[in-house]
């Protein structure tokens, strides 16, 4: 083999060489990880609260009385008035019970705490004047605010008094139990009865409040 064909052939080695190693380079460093594609799984949409509430039976029946509904039009009327209804606050039914008010134009719909059950509904008037709206709003909110502290005042009051009477109850009769004295007898008779009123007193000072609350929420939905 001559000189001129060896150098050739060597060059052509060198070039191969040189080939091999950019194309190894290149595999290395423009490798692409294909990751496999996770399938899109759809959360189902979680139902609002209002979307699954249900009415009681006196809710029923007000919704006949005061709006001419059945059951088959109320219940999907009412969810869509709580959809775009404004919360007013916690107010207490004629019997003493707890409940969230929400107002929408004339509409008032009283709910559970638990927010489950429409427990009564209501109409009343509409004030549309805005600017006396904002006013009586404001208003309506403070005094509501008050009412309730008041409320939950008297309300610790009374079962704080409730428990601290029945131990000095309990004292009272046991005293008239042992003692052979007509004049204890009745002194301790009387100072059960006093214990017993000013209880009544209590209980007649949050049931006005209840009342002042109940009033109070009824014409706040009239400006909402």
């Amino acid at each position: 083999m001559s000189y001129r064909k060896k150098r050739k052939s060597k060059e052509l080695r060198s070039l191969h060489k040189i080939e091999n190693i950019l194309d190894n380079y290149n595999k290395q460093h423009t490798k692409v990880e294909i990751k496999p594609v996770e399938p899109i799984i759809h959360k189902a949409k979680e139902k609002l609260w209002y979307e699954s509430i249900v009415m009681s039976d006196h809710a029923y029946l007000r919704s006949s009385e005061r709006f001419n509904m059945d059951k088959v039009k109320a219940l999907p009327y009412f969810r869509s008035v709580l959809s775009k209804a404004r919360k007013i606050g916690i107010t207490v039914d004629k019997d003493g019970k707890e409940n969230i008010l929400y107002a929408s134009g004339r509409i008032a719909v009283h709910v559970s705490l638990d927010l489950k059950v429409i427990v009564s509904v209501n109409k009343h008037e509409s004030v549309t004047y805005e600017p006396m709206k904002r006013i009586f709003i404001e208003i309506h909110a403070k005094e509501l605010r008050k009412l309730n502290k008041r409320k939950n005042t008297c309300s610790r009051r009374l079962e704080e008094t409730i428990l601290e009477s029945n131990i000095k109850i309990a004292e009272l009769k046991l005293r008239i139990h042992k003692t052979k004295s007509p004049s204890v007898k009745i002194s301790c008779a009387a100072n059960i009865k006093a214990i017993e009123i000013y209880i009544d007193e209590l209980k007649e000072e949050i049931r006005n409040i209840q009342d002042n609350i109940r009033q109070l929420s009824r014409s706040m939905v009239a400006v909402v």
